[in-house]
């Protein structure tokens, strides 16, 4: 993923861009940072993210969608909506590593979710309960 970050310390004017050129799509974090997102990689990659309401998505405008998560959740996940190496989720802290995985449920992210159940079974022994919630909140029976 390319990022080029934009504008002041300020994390409501920031903007992170992560595509070349052409037809992009706002996605503000709750933390007010902006991602410019390649419209055909977000609807490729992240069924839920064009503009339907069941997620908890607000949008002003046609161009600037609203998200919950932070800026660094959501970078980390945007990187599985593009041709390029994932990010390695193994490094993730638990609490972080949850979030993550949540939103790639939230957003129907399916190249991301896989990975972090991997990453999550590989926790069980550490964190057994909080697993087991994640496995029944997203009915995931054999995690």
């Amino acid at each position: 993923m390319n990022s080029d970050r934009e504008g002041s310390a300020s994390p409501s004017s920031e903007v992170v861009t992560v595509h070349e050129q052409g037809n992009w799509s706002g996605k503000q974090s709750s933390d007010g940072v902006l991602f410019h997102i390649d419209r055909c990689n977000s609807d490729r990659c992240a069924e839920a993210f064009p503009g339907s309401d069941a997620t908890g998505i607000t949008s002003e405008s046609n161009d600037i969608v609203h998200l919950t998560e932070t800026a660094e959740v959501l970078e980390i996940l945007f990187q599985f909506g593009y041709p390029a190496r994932h990010p390695v989720l193994d490094d993730l802290d638990f609490e972080k590593l949850l979030v993550v995985a949540d939103a790639a449920e939230k957003y129907h992210f399916y190249s991301a979710a896989p990975m972090c159940q991997i990453v999550l079974r590989h926790n069980i022994p550490k964190h057994p309960v909080e697993v087991f919630r994640y496995a029944i909140k997203h009915d995931y029976p054999a995690t």
